[in-house]
């Protein structure tokens, strides 16, 4: 679907989905209305591919052990 297409109004997770701002590698982007409060937020939609990747076991004990090691990086950059 393009940007500027209007899908048929759905939810998600309460949320009114109002149009999709755009798609890339990591997924579609789509502008939502919040379903208590009066404001409009976006929703990624991750591809099947992506997200199973992310509920592998191995992917997950991957990325906590490299989070440490973003956070030491990034401390060091804010010295330099």
């Amino acid at each position: 679907m393009k940007c500027d297409q209007q899908p048929p109004a759905r939810k998600f997770a309460g949320y009114t989905i109002m149009r999709l701002l755009g798609s890339g590698g990591m997924g579609e982007v789509y502008l939502a209305r919040h379903p208590r409060l009066p404001r409009h937020d976006a929703i990624r939609v991750l591809p099947r591919e992506v997200s199973a990747r992310m509920m592998d076991p191995n992917y997950a004990a991957t990325a906590v052990a490299v989070m440490p090691l973003m956070n030491r990086v990034r401390t060091a950059r804010k010295r330099l």
